[in-house]
């Protein structure tokens, strides 16, 4: 793998607050995951047949998540306006937003 360049945000962008918000947000994932995909019968090396599916509900779910998870990323209440949505098949899939389709807050490119 590749290596991921990463930048610090500086201390006084108010978004640097939040980012570190909603990094401890995501790691509630896994505990909130709750997916109707049920698999039965497919052999293990088969699994990429179904990367959209499964994709696709890593994307709700994280959204899903994040939204209700909103104490963590948002303790005072300083974002009460913004949103985060999903964008399939758009770069980044999940954003932060005030309004739809508006620049976004935070982008978040998730890989399954």
């Amino acid at each position: 793998m590749g290596s991921v360049e990463r930048y610090e945000l500086p201390q006084d962008d108010e978004r640097t607050e939040l980012r570190e918000g909603i990094v401890k947000a995501l790691r509630a994932v896994p505990m909130h995951f709750m997916s109707p995909i049920n698999i039965e019968g497919l052999s293990a090396t088969d699994l990429f047949a179904m990367n959209t599916l499964l994709g696709g509900a890593i994307e709700d779910q994280t959204v899903a998540t994040l939204n209700v998870t909103r104490a963590i990323w948002d303790p005072n209440g300083k974002w009460i306006d913004c949103e985060v949505r999903r964008y399939a098949e758009s770069f980044p899939d999940v954003r932060l937003e005030r309004n739809e389709g508006e620049q976004p807050l935070i982008g978040i490119e998730l890989k399954g």
